[in-house]
């Protein structure tokens, strides 16, 4: 009796090591063991991918994730954030650096504000970035099982599914400056109330910000339009 309680008993702990923590990302999807993120972008915010960690048990849990390796990159260029933000990677080690880790509480999730994000166009060629989510004692060293995820900047997603329409205005009430988030370059032109340009500029894709010091205080119309021809108008007002 005293063997099968013993067999039992480390089943049960074996499962728990097993089963203590899921990902998921920002819209609440868990992230399975092996998958694959593919990003048709390397500027923000379309290529951060936001993501959580939750604790699936009563007891805190200690995680880091391992940079396990890279194809076409080396991490110079990667931005992780865990428990701190780094904004260069080196293949085997794991984040946070050291003796340190990000702890979760019985039943919790991690905080916001953790991503990953690469900013390598790859030279036209495809880049895989290759973590580890692993737990660990108070010692430091690893327990339980760990998951895999792949985070894949391919550069052919972007034809058609990054466009014009996805221009955004960080706000369309503004003092001094539009900040456009583009994931493509653009043209940038202004028109006033009565349909009259009043300024223009080329911005690159990725956060960008025009100077609308000059303008006067009313409504306007920016229109933006990419090398294809397509375009997207929105109205802002300046203060």
């Amino acid at each position: 009796m005293k063997k099968i309680t013993f067999l039992l008993t480390f089943l049960f702990a074996s499962v728990s090591l097993f089963a203590q923590y899921t990902l998921e990302d920002a819209d609440g999807n868990e992230i399975m063991d092996g998958a694959v993120l593919e990003f048709g972008a390397y500027t923000a915010p379309w290529a951060k991918y936001d993501f959580f960690v939750n604790n699936d048990t009563s007891d805190p849990i200690n995680v880091k994730i391992e940079f396990v390796g890279a194809t076409n990159a080396d991490g110079s260029l990667f931005e992780l954030c865990w428990g701190l933000c780094y904004t260069s990677i080196m293949v085997g080690n794991s984040y946070p650096l050291g003796n340190d880790w990000v702890t979760i509480d019985g039943n919790g999730q991690s905080l916001p504000g953790n991503h990953l994000f690469n900013q390598s166009d790859g030279g036209g060629n495809s880049i895989d970035y290759e973590f580890r989510f692993h737990l660990v004692d108070n010692s430091g060293n690893d327990i339980g099982s760990s998951k895999t995820v792949t985070y894949r900047y391919d550069p052919l997603l972007s034809i058609g599914d990054l466009n014009i329409s996805q221009v955004e205005l960080q706000s369309t009430v503004v003092n001094e400056t539009l900040n456009v988030q583009s994931p493509v370059d653009v043209d940038a032109v202004i028109y006033n109330v009565r349909g009259q340009q009043v300024a223009a500029t080329k911005l690159a894709a990725g956060n960008q910000q025009f100077d609308v010091s000059a303008l006067a205080s009313q409504a306007y119309l920016v229109v933006f339009t990419d090398d294809s021809g397509a375009s997207k108008t929105v109205k802002f007002i300046k203060r």
